[in-house]
């Protein structure tokens, strides 16, 4: 499994409260230039469309590691001790970037969001290992290599064959 199809299937193990907090700011820190839709199916499946959007296990890779880091950026804070208040700050910027911007839709979506985040505190607590276990797994240097080198053989042996 490569790495995107990893965080695919760990996003659609999530509760939908937070694969919205997951394919909104993502999409607002990653796509500056196109607000993220404020529609939750239409924003989960924009989320996994940008995951997709690659052509080589290069492109993969970089979709897979531009995705770690915003969710680290992101969530990272509140996933650990260091708690919620930078996370609540960022969505508070993304909400005034939006309102800046004229993007009135996705300023109140990014609000309602910080508004709710104190309620689903507890489901990211509980969420915390699993993306711990799925960076360890999956995502951390060494399976990244490894997964690289197998697609990069496979695609040399593919190149062979015609």
């Amino acid at each position: 499994m490569g790495p995107l199809q990893s965080i695919i299937q760990w996003f659609d193990g999530l509760p939908v409260e937070l694969q919205e907090d997951v394919a909104f700011l993502t999409l607002a820190v990653l796509q500056e230039h196109r607000p993220p839709p404020v529609d939750a199916i239409e924003l989960r499946a924009a989320f996994r469309d940008w995951l997709n959007a690659h052509s080589s296990p290069h492109a993969e890779l970089g979709r897979a590691l531009s995705f770690i880091a915003a969710f680290e950026y992101l969530f990272g804070p509140g996933l650990s001790a260091q708690g919620w208040l930078d996370t609540r700050r960022l969505i508070e910027l993304i909400a005034d970037g939006y309102a800046a911007d004229g993007a009135r839709l996705q300023a109140e979506f990014a609000r309602r969001r910080l508004e709710t985040l104190k309620a689903r505190e507890p489901l990211w607590k509980a969420q915390a290992a699993g993306w711990g276990a799925l960076k360890n797994e999956h995502l951390s240097w060494a399976p990244l290599a490894r997964w690289t080198h197998r697609a990069d053989a496979s695609r040399e042996a593919s190149s062979w064959r015609t």
